[in-house]
């Protein structure tokens, strides 16, 4: 009786033990596999992301790369319009060559000295530059013919020498209807500058000044100043130094007018 009790007892710990190890293995297989399909999901949802992300950025790089060239040649097509609009409204400096009497510091003595030649028949024009008075007696397109002028007074004794003067390049803005008549005037004054005493020239000053229409106001004035100075040349008041005087107050006032 003793041996089967303990048979028992120990039949029943024995069919104990299976039970509790069956359960503990049951649970480990229901575990593992819900984990696993979590894990999946997961890395299934973070691949998705990175290619979606992959795929729009590259083509929102495509659609840039295609977007920029358009853009960078509208800008560069406008930048080129600038630079054509503000060549278009330049006018370049320039060089004369002048026969210079002196230079002061006051306009009154410019005007005393300039009275010397002016008693010789050699009309002289004061032109303001950098706070000075410069003295100008003669005005000539090459340094050949302005020495030639340069003796002359030399041989009167007066005080002449040549040098090279720059006329400064235009610094206003114009519109394109002044601009085009300040370099028709240019044309027309460089003209007079190799032809003087021709009076085919002067018809052709009457022309030009009776031709401006539709001009700024500072022009208008500039051109009827023009126009006085031409009724001048006509009517015989001149001489060949009195037409280089008139040159270079033309060309003082043009300086002055597109500079201010």
């Amino acid at each position: 009786m003793n041996k089967q009790k303990k048979w028992v007892k120990r039949s029943k710990k024995s069919n104990l033990l299976p039970k509790k190890s069956n359960i503990v293995n049951l649970k480990n297989k229901r575990d593992h596999p819900m984990m696993s399909r979590k894990a999946k999901q997961l890395i299934f949802a973070i691949c998705s992301s990175l290619c979606i992300g992959t795929i729009f950025g590259f083509i929102t790089l495509q659609m840039s790369k295609q977007e920029d060239p358009h853009h960078a040649t509208i800008l560069n097509s406008s930048t080129g319009n600038e630079r054509e609009e503000k060549s278009v409204k330049q006018i370049e400096s320039f060089h004369v060559y002048v026969v210079q009497g002196g230079v002061f510091s006051e306009q009154e003595n410019a005007k005393q000295w300039g009275g010397k030649y002016e008693k010789l028949d050699f009309p002289a024009v004061p032109w303001k530059r950098d706070k000075e008075f410069y003295l100008f007696t003669g005005v000539a397109e090459t340094a050949e013919i302005a020495n030639q002028y340069a003796q002359e007074m030399d041989e009167q004794g007066l005080d002449a020498y040549v040098k090279e003067w720059e006329v400064r390049a235009v610094n206003n803005d114009l519109s394109e209807t002044d601009l085009n008549w300040l370099n028709s005037f240019l044309a027309q004054w460089q003209k007079s500058l190799q032809s003087i005493g021709n009076d085919r020239v002067i018809e052709e000053w009457i022309d030009f000044t009776e031709g401006a229409q539709g001009l700024s106001e500072p022009l208008q004035k500039f051109n009827d100043t023009i126009t006085h100075h031409i009724q001048k040349i006509e009517a015989n008041e001149t001489n060949e130094y009195k037409e280089q005087q008139i040159l270079l107050q033309l060309l003082q006032e043009y300086e002055q007018l597109t500079n201010e």
